[in-house]
């Protein structure tokens, strides 16, 4: 996924999407409490409310007629935080808080464009984050080093990639298992990675059939079968007397 230069020829980029930002954490000695809030806190912080004046500030009530300038737009735009959710690239919400159109339009742009790459890398931000990405990098690292020293046969390799993501997957379940098993875990790893993209929706009990649903369906297929074999039978034998006195003007 390169792109072609006249000058160089073809260059590989991997554009970084998490430069730079803000960190928190959480002191092992805090008080059960104290974590829980702490933690709620951070969540709010990245969620898309929370962090949303943070991203793009109401500059509508100090902005002037300046502002169109492109110089000075540039200007203002470098003293707000870079967007950190797809629903903080919409142009709409920027203009109805004062930044011009074009000059916004245009940095909301280069944003999407390294988001679309082939080559984006992106960073996860949730517990145990290193340990897990430390797995990927060391099995990826031994099964190309495994490549290129030709200790995997051709006719091998794609059964050798299925057992690398095999691996990489039952490590990364054991983290997660290891770390939600803890005591001192406030949220498992999964709800605080949901609550951070904000699809997070709490478990209910909607007090659907389980056990039960294959006999549901069952009988609804008999009486579905039965509605329509009864028909065809009316329709066939509609002249029959009988049938005919039975049956009022409006149906068969």
């Amino acid at each position: 996924h390169a792109e072609f230069y006249e000058d160089i020829g073809w260059v590989n980029r991997a554009p970084y999407t998490a430069a730079g930002g803000w960190g928190g954490a959480i002191s092992s000695h805090a008080s059960p409490e104290s974590r829980v809030l702490l933690n709620e806190f951070y969540q709010y912080a990245c969620s898309k409310e929370g962090s949303m004046d943070s991203i793009i500030p109401n500059i509508t009530k100090f902005a002037t007629d300046e502002m169109n300038d492109a110089s000075d737009a540039d200007s203002a735009v470098t003293n707000v935080q870079d967007p950190f959710r797809k629903s903080q690239l919409d142009l709409r919400l920027w203009t109805e808080r004062g930044w011009p159109a074009e000059v916004t339009k245009e940095y909301l742009n280069t944003i999407v464009r390294s988001l679309e790459s082939k080559n984006v890398v992106t960073d996860i931000r949730f517990p145990r984050a290193g340990e897990i990405m430390g797995v990927l990098d060391r099995e990826v690292y031994r099964h190309l080093k495994q490549v290129k020293e030709g200790l995997i046969n051709e006719e091998e390799m794609a059964t050798r990639r299925s057992q690398v993501a095999d691996d990489i997957t039952r490590q990364w379940n054991e983290i997660i298992a290891t770390h939600d098993a803890r005591e001192d875990t406030p949220v498992p790893i999964l709800e605080t990675y949901q609550k951070l993209r904000g699809v997070y929706v709490r478990d209910q009990n909607l007090n659907q059939l389980d056990n039960v649903r294959i006999a549901g369906w069952l009988l609804a297929a008999i009486i579905i079968a039965c509605s329509i074999s009864f028909g065809v039978w009316v329709f066939w034998n509609k002249k029959v007397r009988i049938v005919r006195a039975s049956q009022p003007p409006f149906l068969l």
